[in-house]
């Protein structure tokens, strides 16, 4: 393992501004900030992954943005994750590590923002990693434009070596300042942003539950008064295929993240964010059980039911706007079931044989 001994300093800022041009048509700044002393907290879960892990650590180590702490929260794994993470907080001051029983990805998380000392805060996963300029390109950005979230482009990886980019706004930077439209497009998950610590008040993770981050990710952005997007492709997502999934606990989880939201200081203002959240997440998440499952049907349409009684314009979004695969949608919310599974196997067999292939024309298919 290849790590640097590196002792922890405080920067002075410097800024460099852009202005508005061509290259720029918003007009966002992103001012590099050489040096700074604004310290990002980078919180790490981890459970079982000694085998991803010192790519994570190594990413986030490598930064050439260098005012930052790592917080490994290890959160009862099994294997040797513990003595990695021990291994990088003995020889790099900015690396600091804790076991606690295990109690989930969300459980992790909320350890580590308690323990923070950043202004800024960034989850990253421990299984996935980050390019060298992540911290800076983000907090440069939400430094000069007084950003309360930056978030930026992703790219997919699975074990196949299959590679797909998904970069932010079509290769435009762009500030967000109408809320409710934005949060019925954004992705939910937590690690391809950066965040100001204070959005977290009074705001934890949900444990012992998948699904964590889609019930509060919603209610920290909602509180953000500028969001922006930067096209650059900074996060990698590292997707493991032989991973195994609790169908019948995601359509139970999903469903308890939407009630928390439903709950929240979102329920006032945001009601039809909330009905465009249960199509995208939900009913996504639906389909995709149901694809898996056949024979949890009863509970999705349990659920499905639960949806139409408290949306009743819920049928006018299940279009290919909101959801993934529209005409799984509308099989389900018809009660064609066993069609709906039949079909979503029958697309899962032919993607999982020729995905290169596959993602190689969809890619063809939208830039033509």
């Amino acid at each position: 393992m290849k790590m640097n001994s590196i002792l922890y300093e405080k920067y002075s800022v410097i800024k460099r501004i852009k202005n508005k041009d061509d290259k720029n048509p918003m007009g966002v700044n992103r001012g590099i900030l050489k040096m700074t002393g604004k310290l990002i907290s980078v919180i790490v879960p981890i459970y079982n992954v000694d085998k991803y892990l010192e790519r994570c650590l190594n990413s986030i180590q490598n930064q050439s943005y260098k005012d930052f702490e790592v917080l490994m929260i290890d959160d009862g794994s099994t294997d040797n994750s513990p003595l990695i993470a021990e291994k990088y907080s003995k020889v790099d001051v900015r690396f600091h590590f804790f076991q606690k029983s295990n109690g989930g990805q969300g459980s992790a998380r909320n350890y580590g923002l308690d323990k923070s000392q950043g202004e800024y805060v960034a989850f990253v996963d421990s299984d996935d990693w980050i390019e060298k300029d992540y911290l800076l390109k983000l907090i440069s950005c939400a430094e000069a434009n007084q950003a309360d979230v930056v978030m930026c482009g992703v790219e997919r990886v699975w074990e196949n070596g299959t590679r797909i980019r998904n970069p932010l706004s079509n290769k435009k930077e762009y500030i967000v300042t109408e809320l409710h439209s934005f949060l019925n497009t954004v992705s939910y998950v937590s690690c391809d942003k950066l965040y100001r610590m204070e959005l977290f008040e009074e705001i934890r993770f949900p444990c012992n539950m998948a699904f964590e981050d889609y019930a509060t990710i919603p209610r920290v952005l909602a509180r953000a008064k500028k969001i922006i997007g930067l096209p650059d492709i900074l996060y990698n997502y590292y997707w493991r295929e032989n991973s195994t999934t609790n169908v019948k606990k995601i359509n139970r989880d999903i469903l308890k993240a939407q009630r928390i939201l439903e709950m929240s200081e979102m329920k006032d203002g945001f009601s039809d964010v909330l009905e465009v959240y249960f199509v995208r997440n939900v009913l996504g998440s639906l389909i995709w059980g149901m694809a898996h499952s056949y024979k949890n049907r009863a509970e999705i349409v349990e659920i499905m039911c639960e949806g139409k009684r408290k949306y009743s314009h819920l049928e006018k979004y299940i279009t290919s706007e909101n959801i993934r695969y529209p005409e799984f949608g509308k099989l389900i919310y018809n009660r064609y079931y066993f069609i709906a599974y039949c079909y979503c196997n029958f697309i899962d067999g032919i993607k999982s044989l020729f995905r290169p292939m596959y993602h190689k024309i969809i890619k063809f298919v939208k830039h033509s």
